[in-house]
């Protein structure tokens, strides 16, 4: 998408396209313009036009791709609706800007943007502080010699060294609420979107519900956020209620939509499975954990086919939409995607990462079923959640094997077989074998392959500095930090880093916003490298000694991925360092067996060994290979310092 009028272009990036006309600043004041997708070319020309005039540099979404993504109801809430980009050259400048803005495009609506402070009584102008041009993918401020991150949160937040709003007497006025919000108390947030909240909480005094939230101007031309809730209001009154959340209420209130539902509280079926489930168990509770998750699939099998009589698809079938009860009963929380059978035509799909199905199964009953083998999939390998271009042959193949090394029945995969064909006869009495629970207990890394700490040492600077460049913005700057300290405080830092870790289900994890992560962006590999790094160069024993028992539980087990920052091999790569700088071959053969999880999680496309991330590795990049190379560079280490 362009606009109209002639404008220059001598920025084209990542689907975004602009007009600099003079240069920029490192960071400052900017302003961001939404708009509702139908009106989005409208207001790009206007912006164009406004620029000729006045001068002004800016840069907007030109691809379908880019615009979709930041108007998607699933989006990312510190970057979703931000269209247009304009870069002031000052203070002034900005608020100069703002005013002529707000003349020529008040009558337009468009999305908040959250992360924002919107202009006047606006929905559509807003501005923020931040960084006009990133250094390699890390975004810092700077003032009076001091560096701060230029954190992306969805709310507005001014810099440590700017004190006050300078356009606060232009804000947003706050506006007085729908009285039915004086029946509703929200206790706490269950999620977060672009397209708005889910909340828990209570409703006159007597129920407690869940509250979705749409906002308004979210959505693109495959839907839009206040439509979904709407329908998932129509298709809950169909329900009526078994298997799903009842209807109590809905409402508008500042062109939001909210949908009253009673609450269900329990574990979400990725939840059970990523912390009860057979994978990551104890290998004496394996049998008992598989016998319930068999009871547990057994109801969603009964849920589906409820729907399926009352003419339902529900079409977003994946781990998170499933709620498991205190008492193992099973319910289905979402059909804001859901569509009545045989008497609507759909054109759009409900597509999730890991959970494709063949195109022309789409829109009918069969596609439930389809998608009910993948989150069995997932509870029991992961497998399909780490490789959404894998075809359903390559990720069957992949399942077989993860079913091997775990030990668990080969009645799995015809089970996945019978789903994938739509042969749901067969399914129930294959879920009715009670072979299915019996686990064979085998060692990991049985291999006669030995890693030798000498073979390594000549490795250790460069491994080091992987872990490092693969570190979060957040942890690579708490690193250099500590590399300014002295040792007293670097030691009274470590010991509170030390402090976060946890054990829960003989893994090692940090908790991060109710996550618990074991990975090194963000989660237990990232701080225990840097906590290993320190307590190397200054000989710190007694930290290295508390480590080490958090260090042991890095056990093979269910990851996303085989990837560095977020799966597999930077665990291994971490276990790799721990062994080299504590002399101990215990941790080199724990990097051997999250070896063994990597070759699980591989397939082969035109001969050639390939890894899926799982993930994009930006929002504008569509490729879910990005990450194979790296994992190309660890195997290569492995086999080399093996020999």
């Amino acid at each position: 998408m362009y606009p109209v009028n002639t404008v220059s272009t001598n920025y084209i990036y990542g689907g975004w396209s602009g007009h600099i006309s003079y240069s920029l600043p490192h960071q400052g004041w900017k302003i961001h313009i939404s708009a509702i997708y139908e009106d989005y070319q409208i207001v790009l020309n206007h912006v164009a036009f406004l620029s000729k005039k006045f001068n002004f540099s800016f840069k907007y979404a030109s691809s379908k791709n880019l615009i979709d993504s930041l108007l998607d109801i699933h989006g990312d809430r510190t970057s979703g609706g931000k269209l247009i980009t304009i870069y002031p050259q000052n203070e002034h400048h900005c608020y100069q800007l703002l005013c002529t803005l707000y003349r020529y495009l008040k009558s337009f609506h468009g999305p908040i943007v959250l992360s924002d402070m919107q202009f006047k009584e606006t929905t559509n102008i807003s501005y923020r502080y931040g960084v006009f041009v990133g250094e390699s993918g890390k975004n810092f401020l700077y003032h009076n010699n001091e560096k701060y991150l230029d954190k992306k949160v969805p709310y507005f937040l001014l810099p440590p060294f700017i004190k006050t709003d300078p356009f606060v007497e232009n804000k947003f006025p706050t506006k007085k609420l729908d009285p039915l919000w004086n029946d509703i108390t929200v206790d706490n947030a269950i999620k977060f979107s672009f397209g708005g909240g889910i909340y828990l909480g209570s409703y006159l005094n007597k129920y407690k519900i869940v509250l979705k939230e749409a906002l308004y101007g979210v959505g693109n031309n495959t839907g839009k956020a206040i439509a979904k809730r709407k329908n998932e209001y129509r298709i809950l009154s169909i329900l009526k209620g078994e298997y799903f959340p009842k209807c109590l209420n809905y409402f508008y209130s500042q062109r939001n939509y909210y949908l009253i539902t009673e609450a269900i509280l329990g574990k979400t079926f990725y939840d059970y499975f990523s912390s009860l489930g057979p994978v990551v168990v104890e290998n004496q509770k394996k049998e008992q954990s598989m016998s319930e998750l068999v009871s547990i699939i057994k109801q969603i099998s009964k849920l589906i086919s409820y729907a399926h009589n009352k003419n339902v698809i529900l079409r977003d079938i994946k781990p998170s939409n499933f709620i498991i009860t205190n008492e193992n009963t099973v319910f289905f929380i979402d059909c804001a995607d859901s569509i009545v059978g045989n008497q609507e035509k759909y054109s759009d799909q409900v597509k999730t990462p890991g959970y494709t199905i063949p195109n022309d199964l789409y829109n009918t009953f069969a596609e439930d079923w389809f998608k009910l083998a993948l989150p069995i999939i997932d509870a029991l390998s992961g497998i399909n959640r780490n490789s959404p271009p894998a075809s359903f042959t390559q990720v069957y193949s992949m399942f077989n094997k993860a079913l091997n090394i775990q030990g668990f029945s080969k009645i799995w995969a015809d089970i996945i077989t019978a789903l994938s064909q739509n042969n749901i006869k067969k399914f129930k009495l294959l879920l009715d074998d009670q072979r299915l629970c019996t686990i064979t207990l085998r060692t990991i890394n049985d291999s006669p392959k030995k890693l030798v700490i000498n073979n390594f040492l000549i490795h250790k600077e460069y491994i080091s500095n992987w872990l490092y460049m693969s570190l979060s913005p957040a942890d690579q700057n708490l690193f250099d930090k500590l590399s300014k300290c002295d040792q007293y405080m670097i030691t009274r830092e470590l010991d509170i880093l030390l402090k976060k870790f946890i054990i829960k289900n003989n893994m090692t994890y940090i908790k991060i916003k109710n996550i618990y992560s074991p990975y090194i962006q963000n989660g237990s590999t990232g701080l225990a490298y840097i906590i290993l790094y320190f307590c190397d160069k200054y000989g710190l024993v007694n930290q290295l000694e508390v480590l080490k028992p958090f260090l042991s539980k890095f056990k093979g087990r269910y990851v996303k991925s085989a990837d560095v920052k977020t799966g597999a091999t930077g665990i291994s790569l971490l276990l790799l360092y721990a062994g080299i700088v504590t002399k101990s071959t215990f941790f080199l053969k724990l990097a051997l067996s999250w070896d063994e999880y990597i070759d699980i999680l591989s397939f082969e496309i035109s001969g050639k060994k390939v890894w899926c991330s799982g993930l994009p590795t930006n929002k504008n990049n569509y490729s879910f290979y990005a990450e194979a190379y790296e994992i190309q560079k660890f195997k290569q280490l492995i086999f080399h310092a093996g020999r």
